[in-house]
């Protein structure tokens, strides 16, 4: 039991919280004496002093929640995950982080408050902290999200939002690798017919330019009767460097 309730070395509080959260802290009544024999659970002396602090049984849940709000009163000295996180699976997770650390401040005897981070509500200030976490390419689109109903939405319910909306993300990026395919096949196709069909032709990458100066890698196609043809027809007319290493090329004809 010990090692499902205790704090891992550097691990944040808020984490540690709904790690004990999903191990099942809410199902384990403890009496103040039964808490302190588990020990040592959060690494921190004001903490771990205040658990068990009252006799009568309480949940471990409540009773984690009530002594992080003993030894940290104020809501801003409670830091949650402070980077930028890198997978929508990582996002998910530090709003159900964010909804931990609303629930710490919330008043326990309070029946009509969620005891689940789930179903939480995700109000306007928690989700401007989670987009402001996002990265850039998926920050831009969460930022134009928004609720219908004028009661903002649990928890649970915008992680549902937030998995679909990159599972049609994935699903578009699949669509256009598989367009990028058939283009590049079809390309394929019309330069055997050109070369009295030779196939020895080699899918790669080689760095394009429509100026000149800022240069991306693009799918292109060479082969000894097609030393560099683009896959991308309004690169025809860009610049170009031959993945080869020779020098740049002009403009293409």
């Amino acid at each position: 039991m010990w090692k499902d309730f205790s704090r891992l070395p550097g691990e944040h509080i808020i984490t540690w919280l709904l790690r004990c959260w999903d191990n099942g802290a809410s199902s384990l009544e403890l009496e103040g004496r039964e808490a302190k024999q588990l020990g040592s659970l959060s690494r921190e002396g004001g903490i771990d002093k205040a658990i068990g602090k009252k006799a009568q049984a309480f949940s471990l849940w409540r009773q984690l929640l009530s002594s992080v709000r003993e030894r940290y009163p104020f809501r801003e000295d409670v830091v949650c995950h402070p980077g930028k996180w890198t997978t929508m699976e990582r996002g998910i997770q530090y709003l159900r982080e964010l909804a931990v650390r609303e629930m710490v401040y919330y008043d326990p005897d309070n029946v009509q408050l969620p005891t689940d981070p789930d179903e939480v509500q995700c109000t306007r200030p928690t989700w401007r902290k989670f987009v402001q976490s996002a990265p850039l390419p998926y920050a831009n689109s969460l930022a134009v999200m928004d609720w219908k109903s004028e009661e903002a939405p649990t928890v649970d319910e915008v992680a549902g939002r937030i998995q679909q909306y990159e599972e049609s993300l994935s699903s578009s990026l699949v669509s256009a690798m598989e367009k990028l395919s058939q283009d590049i096949q079809q390309l394929k196709e019309d330069i055997s017919g050109v070369t009295g069909g030779s196939q020895q032709l080699t899918l790669l990458e080689a760095e394009v330019s429509l100026t000149g100066n800022d240069w991306e890698k693009h799918p292109i196609v060479t082969g000894p009767e097609a030393p560099c043809i683009l896959g991308i027809d309004y690169l025809r007319r860009g610049y170009f460097k031959d993945p080869k290493g020779y020098p740049k090329g002009g403009l293409l004809e």
